[in-house]
């Protein structure tokens, strides 16, 4: 099997259209997936010492960091837009593609919404983003593998 690049696998943020468009999130340096399981205690008197606990719900969670690289109307900064809203945000759709083969292929599509973004602006760097993104409903495509 052939080495996989993570500088090819890059987020792309919906426009919410009809048909919808994928914008690529300009200036992305790292992307980072995160699956996560909560815990259902099963542990009863009977149980003795130890804590019996059963798989519950998955939480996917897509860190994104990158450098700013404005304009980017329909990417950065649409994404902050989303987040900057009043508390009842509204979900958008993001893919992950893998831009390293040809058509790009998407490996993962979801309505997700945007929480932790952050800016950074070093003295000696340049200026950065990152924010996460989390589920607001199922994948409706989730081919990322390891």
């Amino acid at each position: 099997m052939a080495e996989q690049l993570g500088q090819d696998f890059r987020v792309f943020k919906g426009d919410g259209a009809s048909p919808e468009v994928f914008t690529e999130i300009a200036g992305q340096r790292g992307l980072t997936r995160d699956i996560s399981t909560n815990l259902i205690d099963q542990s009863s008197k009977s149980a003795g010492l130890f804590g019996l606990q059963t798989p519950g719900r998955k939480q996917i969670t897509f860190s994104v960091t990158g450098v700013r690289d404005l304009p980017d109307a329909s990417g950065l900064e649409a994404v902050y837009a989303q987040q900057a809203g009043s508390s009842s945000q509204v979900a958008a759709n993001y893919r992950v593609m893998n831009t390293g083969v040809s058509p790009n292929t998407t490996v993962f599509e979801a309505s997700m919404y945007v929480s932790n973004f952050s800016q950074d602006d070093d003295d000696q760097d340049s200026g950065g983003y990152s924010f996460q993104l989390t589920l607001a409903a199922a994948p409706t495509t989730d081919d990322l593998t390891p």
